[in-house]
């Protein structure tokens, strides 16, 4: 059963001019998740899966017809995977940016867990990293100490975001033959954040992401 939240719509849009074989730039969200959670668990988890433009779409044909060409019985040979020919997103195309704010909500000191992550492969046991969510595997992750009441602004910035795709994409696409930034990309990412603390203290995250995809 998916534990996460939907993609949401796209609350806030903007939309950059194109130069440089910048595509454009958008950002979504913000989305607001709380812990504890109806059910009392210490974690909450959003999943954002990324835009795709027309010609990233017609990659994604291509995948998908490839995929069921290799399940017929006498498949073509492929000295590679499917999605090494058509990665939809590469690393090098996509820039992201994650910005969030984290508000303690009670007279006590709370320590938290912001972290981007993606599920893990359906064939592979559960990371069991973080409390509630066990599927969810951490490419990227901060830790903070909040005050009573207090409310902290952080990012994970493009830099740091390059890296966490570059992490997905060597771990789970190492049999391709093209360089790093050719990888395929993470098409979607889950973001959420966890209490640390052993007591229950209430919670709340903002996030948004920006996007912004080159040709």
């Amino acid at each position: 059963m998916n534990r996460f939240l939907g993609t949401g719509a796209v609350l806030v849009l903007v939309a950059g001019v194109s130069t440089g074989g910048c595509r454009d730039e958008h950002y979504y969200g913000p989305y607001r998740l709380e812990v504890p959670t109806a059910l009392l668990e210490r974690a909450a988890g959003q999943t954002f899966r990324l835009p795709l433009g027309d010609a990233d779409l017609r990659q994604l044909d291509e995948l998908d017809a490839c995929i069921e060409e290799q399940q017929q019985p006498d498949p073509p040979p492929r000295e590679t995977p499917c999605i090494c020919d058509h990665p939809v997103l590469t690393v090098d195309e996509l820039q992201l940016r994650v910005d969030y704010q984290v508000t303690n909500n009670e007279q006590n000191r709370a320590n938290v867990l912001v972290w981007v992550g993606v599920e893990a492969p359906p064939d592979e046991p559960d990371p069991d990293v973080i409390e509630d969510l066990p599927r969810v595997e951490i490419l990227g992750e901060h830790h903070h100490t909040l005050a009573a009441g207090e409310t902290l602004g952080a990012s994970f910035l493009e830099e740091e975001m390059t890296e966490i795709d570059l992490v997905f994409a060597t771990s789970r696409h190492g049999a391709c033959e093209q360089a790093p930034g050719a990888l395929p990309a993470p098409r979607e990412l889950l973001l959420g954040f966890a209490l640390e603390s052993e007591q229950l203290v209430r919670l709340a995250l903002e996030l948004t992401v920006r996007v912004r995809l080159t040709d």
